[in-house]
């Protein structure tokens, strides 16, 4: 396995935190790649391109003067995208260390990193002059786009840059590989890496302002990040992949290794196992999935502050709600005997419970300004229906996905103040909720559906 961080910035001035973050996640991230390391920048300025790699561990690449000399610009670059190499394919020299760099047929460059390994590339007439499989899969993204990810077999998580948009980048994985993401929260800067505890761990330790939200990267779909405004914006594209895939283990990668850790160095490196790190007051962060495009539903104004959309439907991008004082039996799988005549407003995006229905705030675990901003956006109250995938016990929250059945979209949503009890019990199945508000940043809040709510939708 390889390792990707790096950092993302619409506004360029000094922000002491994005360089530490890109030298220690250097150290940190040798545990998943001593091979070799490298990294690319784009700047502000147009034709400020530059590439720096070695075949040498991250610990020492620091070291180097070239890599200092990028790490120090961070701040006032646009893209830094850094890679550390495990071999898998081809000798372990500087050629074949990342990023690689293709060209278009217009002679238009595109640089990348990829994180996994690729097969059934070798014998392909396109592949005879290549020692290993990223490099052939950046110049085939250089010819031909997104046709060539969707034919990539084998494992993948990439980042690439195309000269031909100098103010976007592009990330895209399949299920065997994973790529996380970390706002800051004014939505200016954005950390990102394959691990999520390392991201959560180093973000705090080296003091990044973050909104607290681990976001992934959706599978098999491109996601492109714009740094042209005074905010990081995006657009995403699904990818009709030629060949299937089978899930990415995570635990095979141990976040919590991370916590509470003292940097990785070169001078414990021969001596010092992850697992000897000391994580005793550590929790992984909860891990929701980056699904559709969040700025359908996150709008930020010119001041900071963010609204919804008045016109947006009953979707979620990340949903913290709850289950309030009431009895944590309101909760119910679908499939449940009795919610037939729920089904019937299911899809229906104007139908939405009378206020009169909804408990009072401090069973919502709501503020008012959430609940506001809800009323704002003509939500609050309108039924969504969530798939349970993940609790975050440390802070009983509860995280799901909930899909459009008009787009296909999903988005991912959250319930507050969950026990374990009703989580276990929720886990890998759907139950109907409501939107009660909505956060500062374009979050929604959600809780359980009540039974004089159901009552009410038998009528």
């Amino acid at each position: 396995m390889c390792g990707i961080h790096g950092v993302i910035s619409a506004r360029s001035f000094y922000n002491k935190p994005l360089c530490d973050f890109i030298r220690q996640a250097f150290i940190a991230n040798t545990l998943r790649g001593v091979d070799s390391s490298g990294m690319f920048q784009i700047g502000t300025a147009k034709g400020s391109v530059y590439l720096h790699k070695d075949a040498t561990a991250g610990w020492n690449f620091v070291t180097q003067t070239e890599t200092e000399a990028l790490i120090r610009d961070t701040d006032t670059s646009q893209f830094t995208v850094c890679h550390v190499r495990a071999k898998t394919q081809g000798a372990v020299k500087k050629d074949n260390a990342h990023p690689f760099v293709g060209f278009t047929d217009d002679d238009k460059r595109v640089i990348g990193v990829h994180n996994g390994t690729l097969h059934s590339w070798k014998h392909k007439p396109s592949g005879k002059d290549y020692d290993v499989d990223s490099a052939w899969a950046i110049q085939q993204i250089a010819e031909r786009g997104h046709a060539a990810i969707q034919e990539l077999q084998g494992a993948f998580a990439i980042v690439y840059w195309d000269e031909e948009s100098p103010k976007k980048i592009n990330f895209v994985r399949n299920s065997q590989r994973p790529m996380h993401f970390l706002f800051s929260k004014d939505r200016k800067h954005m950390m990102f890496a394959s691990e999520a505890g390392m991201l959560l761990w180093l973000a705090d330790r080296v003091k990044f302002t973050h909104d607290g939200k681990i976001r992934e990267l959706p599978v098999d779909t491109v996601v492109t990040f714009d740094t042209s405004g005074d905010v990081l914006t995006w657009d995403t594209t699904k990818l009709k992949m030629a060949v299937s895939t089978s899930s990415y283990d995570n635990s095979g990668y141990n976040y919590g290794n991370y916590g509470n850790a003292t940097v990785y160095s070169g001078s414990n490196h021969g001596n010092t196992q992850p697992g000897d790190y000391a994580i005793a007051n550590y929790k992984p962060p909860a891990v929701v999935n980056m699904l559709g495009r969040w700025d359908d539903f996150m709008k930020l104004g010119v001041t900071g502050t963010a609204g919804v959309p008045q016109n947006a439907r009953p979707l979620c991008e990340v949903a913290d709600g709850g289950c309030g004082d009431f009895p944590e039996d309101d909760i119910q799988a679908q499939g449940d005997a009795g919610d037939s005549a729920l089904r019937a407003f299911m899809y229906d995006p104007e139908f939405k419970f009378p206020e009169n229905l909804i408990p009072p705030f401090h069973h919502l675990h709501v503020d008012e300004e959430e609940v506001k901003r809800a009323k704002d956006a003509d939500l609050f109250g309108a039924i969504i229906t969530a798939e349970w995938e993940t609790y975050y016990g440390k802070n009983k929250t509860l995280f799901g996905c909930f899909e459009d059945s008009a787009t296909g979209i999903g988005y991912d949503i959250a319930l507050r103040e969950t026990s374990k009890r009703t989580a276990d019990r929720l886990l890998g199945k759907t139950a109907d909720m409501v939107i009660v508000g909505v956060e500062e940043d374009g979050s929604f809040v959600v809780h359980n559906i009540t039974k004089r709510m159901r009552q009410f939708a038998a009528q």
